[in-house]
């Protein structure tokens, strides 16, 4: 068996925990003993990333939103074209109190 272990600033990668040895490689010779992570694969090497292998179905829609014409684009501003009825109550009103003091 191995294990990975700090040594003040430098990470030591393996060493034996039969015998302490920093060489794993000669130990491991002399001892006769494999490393059991090594002879593991890796079994997600073997399945494909389904993430990348899915197209993005957005890209083949086009963006509807674009293509709809501006509706309120055709209407004219109705607010602007009607007269302003205040203003006109107003002026009565101001010259109604003007006639009152003269």
């Amino acid at each position: 068996m191995t294990r990975s272990y700090r040594y003040g600033n430098k990470l030591i990668d393996k060493f034996c925990l039969s015998c302490g040895n920093d060489n794993i490689s000669v130990c491991h010779k002399q001892n006769n003993v494999s490393n059991e992570r090594d002879d593991v694969s890796n079994e997600r090497d073997d399945v494909p990333n389904k993430r990348h292998d899915v197209s993005n179905e957005r890209d083949d829609v086009s963006n509807q939103r674009h293509d709809v014409p501006n509706k309120r684009d055709d209407v004219p501003n109705q607010r602007h074209e009607v007269p302003n009825k205040r203003d006109n109550i107003c002026n009565v009103a101001a010259a109604k109190v003007v006639k009152f003091f003269l």
